[in-house]
């Protein structure tokens, strides 16, 4: 799994929610969209958790260039917006699932 968000707080309690599990590897993770893509491309997962709102370039931009370049790697959103259309959008551009971080 690629953990990618601009919060390391965010970054660790994500991580650390998938270490005790048993189908659940770390492989790395980002702090934007344009490490996000790098880091993909070199490590492979099988998972990419990634966070909206992010410099550089956010997750929704980075989203479908990972699943050009990944296609079949599922991407879930993490957001700190809510509502249909943030879902919409996401879904527009190949996102599997919005999970709000509240």
């Amino acid at each position: 799994m690629l953990v990618v968000d601009d919060s390391l707080l965010i970054r660790n309690g994500v991580k650390r929610l998938f270490e005790g599990e048993p189908d659940f590897e770390i492989a790395g993770e980002a702090e934007h969209g344009i490490e996000a893509i790098e880091k993909a491309i070199a490590l492979r997962p099988h998972l990419i958790v990634m966070d909206f709102s992010m410099p550089i370039m956010n997750g929704l931009v980075a989203a479908p260039i990972l699943l050009e370049r990944l296609p079949g790697v599922p991407i879930i959103m993490l957001t700190m917006y809510s509502g249909d259309e943030m879902a919409a959008s996401a879904r527009k551009v190949g996102i599997h699932a919005v999970v709000p971080k509240i």
